[in-house]
């Protein structure tokens, strides 16, 4: 029997500065890449890497190794290894960058101890997640590391992209949703966390690792080195009401966007985009260029045009999903024989809405084209189901009947002149649409007020 192997073992759950000899047994459940720094004041740059442990009481912790300790046991490291670990200084948690709920992480050093133990301990979970959903990922300090779990609402293609210092990257996003009705999409970098095609089938629920949540596009995920990614795990509680939401409703429900989509050669929405009612937006795009400008309003739905002149009239059609050099998907409009004309082939395809739509709030009715992402919003449609609904024969003003003045929704819009039939006129475009925060437009509303009656 090794040496660690033959003291007490102390749970995870109650380490902590004040107790400073401790031997645990844990199983690494992840482990980070190795990196490099600056040390203080000079010299050789120093090393570090990271690993998640957790014992068989189900304590978990991050520890990180740094310079001699790094080059030590940086190759003995396994995931999903057991291993005993002494020697280690606590300090308090940098949640910033730590999913585990301890409030200390360890370091390790060149004094620490550690030995592999001599069988696979089943009394040691594989994983524990500590999953935040996205209602509550709302709410977070930016930025910040969690562990998510949702329903695979989309998901695009691989694509290789290359980045400013000239590396190519291999990317994936997908879009991702939970009971708490909200969305939030994931960028799934490198090879390490390189899934089929097939894992993305038929909505699959996921659970992930460490996950670093940023601020673009309003809020979004992307995977780090040390995330992992399950797919359907058994024994995973959320997992299994999260799929259960998903049959019996959750599909067809209207969800929140935490992520502010960027719409093909749109610009997308804006941070600076100012708040007008239509009115206001009409007057507004009467004195707009050629550069775009972005306005945000709160408008319902009153009807979708359907017919022009007696004809009817497209309201969405097949587009080339073909990943360009960028990664975004092409988009164009395919012919009739499947080919695109821009790609120069057959590939995958997809439907994508846009319909002209009259909006209206208090102050004025507005006819502008909604794009895909907004439509589908809008509409309570993808554009795959308009489409087998038109095709089936069944009134597409049925369908959208239930949504016309319906809700509220807070409009992304895009507005520049153009030239057209030789005449230079004004455009207004929907490129984002969302269901209204009542408890945000309620405090946008407030301020309004005050700001009229000079209150300070």
């Amino acid at each position: 029997m090794s040496v660690l192997a033959s003291q007490p073992v102390f749970p995870i759950s109650e380490l902590s500065p004040y107790h400073r000899s401790w031997v645990i047994k844990a199983r690494v459940t992840t482990k980070a890449a190795t990196k490099t720094f600056q040390r203080k004041g000079g010299g050789a740059d120093g090393k570090l890497f990271s690993v998640e442990l957790l014992d068989a009481e189900g304590g978990q912790i991050r520890a990180t190794f740094f310079n001699e300790g790094a080059d030590t046991y940086q190759n003995m490291l396994v995931a999903g290894k057991v291993f005993f670990f002494s020697g280690g200084s606590l300090r308090i948690a940098n949640k910033q960058y730590n999913t585990c709920n301890h409030r200390y992480e360890i370091s390790f050093d060149r004094g620490c101890n550690i030995e592999q133990a001599s069988d696979d301990d089943t009394s040691i979970g594989s994983m524990k997640f500590d999953f935040v959903d996205l209602r509550s990922v709302q709410s977070r300090a930016l930025p910040c590391v969690v562990d998510l779990c949702g329903v695979v609402q989309s998901a695009q293609d691989v694509a290789r992209i290359q980045s400013k210092a000239g590396n190519e990257l291999i990317k994936r996003d997908v879009v991702i949703a939970d009971d708490t009705g909200f969305t939030l999409n994931v960028t799934i970098w490198g090879e390490e966390h390189k899934l089929k095609n097939s894992d993305f089938e038929g909505n699959p629920v996921l659970a992930f690792k460490a996950i670093r949540i940023n601020d673009f596009n309003e809020r979004s995920g992307s995977t780090l080195q040390s995330s992992v990614i399950q797919v359907n795990p058994e024994k995973v509680s959320e997992v299994t009401r999260i799929q259960s939401w998903w049959a019996q409703g959750g599909s067809t429900q209207q969800l929140t966007a935490l992520s502010q989509q960027r719409g093909p050669g749109m610009g997308g929405p804006r941070g600076d985009a100012k708040m007008l009612n239509l009115s206001e937006v009409r007057t507004q795009t009467e004195f707009v260029g050629e550069k775009p400008e972005y306005f945000q309003t709160v408008a319902r739905l009153q009807t979708v045009q359907l017919r022009r002149q007696g004809e009817k009239k497209d309201i969405y059609y097949v587009a080339c999903c073909e990943p360009k050099p960028n990664g975004l998907p092409c988009n164009r409009k395919v012919m009739e024989n499947g080919t695109c004309p821009v790609c120069d082939k057959q590939g995958k395809t997809s439907v994508r809405l846009f319909p002209r739509c009259m909006y209206a709030d208090g102050s004025d009715g507005v006819w502008m084209t909604t794009f895909d992402q907004g439509a589908q919003v809008v509409l309570g449609h993808t554009g795959e189901e308009v489409r087998d609904a038109d095709k089936g024969g069944d009134k597409l003003e049925a369908l959208f009947q239930m949504k016309y003045n319906s809700a509220p929704f807070k409009l992304t819009l895009r507005a520049k002149q153009e030239e057209y039939q030789g005449e230079r006129r004004s455009r207004v475009e929907c490129v984002d649409a969302k269901p209204v925060s009542f408890a945000e437009h309620g405090r946008h509303m407030l301020k309004e007020v005050l700001d009229m009656i000079a209150v300070h």
